[in-house]
């Protein structure tokens, strides 16, 4: 006796399964991919509106260089947002492991520090960001100022780099 799916030709059984496998994936990544993402691709769905990335309104940038030999440097850049300031740290790829380095903005210039000014978010990976609430144009009235990292939360009196914001 001959079953009823071997009385079919085998491309119509590839072709029920093909048919069936297609409309299922369609299925899943409509629902957990367009209806997630969005319409073409964007992070906007009907009814819902954007957010527009803020655009800072100056920016400042200084070196961050190595104290005592430590070789650790990098980058600080300033950003103005409506009325705040975000710090942003990175270190140098050679710096990117170990403890978190504890951050701040100092009075003073580099090496030597003086009262701490505005503490920051300690460095990760080489990398951290802070949002303080002054605006810029009165973070750079304080000057001297300088910002100051050090070995660890373990060892605060160790810095390891420095960088003094610019005059100008």
């Amino acid at each position: 006796m001959m079953s009823r799916y071997t009385s079919r030709p085998f491309w119509q059984i590839l072709l029920f399964y093909a048919i069936c496998a297609s409309l299922v994936y369609w299925l899943i990544y409509y629902f957990f991919v367009v209806r997630q993402v969005g319409i073409a691709g964007t992070s906007e769905q009907p009814g819902i509106a954007a957010t527009p990335t803020p655009t800072p309104s100056e920016i400042v940038e200084f070196d961050l260089s190595p104290i005592q030999d430590s070789g650790v440097n990098g980058r600080v850049v300033l950003e103005a947002y409506d009325g705040k300031t975000v710090v942003r740290v990175t270190l140098a790829e050679a710096e990117r492991s170990g403890p978190a380095q504890p951050a701040g903005i100092f009075v003073g210039g580099c090496p030597v520090r003086g009262q701490a000014a505005y503490e920051l978010v300690p460095s990760v990976a080489g990398f951290s960001t802070t949002t303080i609430p002054v605006t810029l144009a009165s973070l750079l009235s304080q000057r001297p100022l300088a910002v100051n990292i050090t070995k660890s939360w373990a060892q605060p009196e160790i810095q390891v780099a420095c960088g003094p914001f610019p005059t100008n």
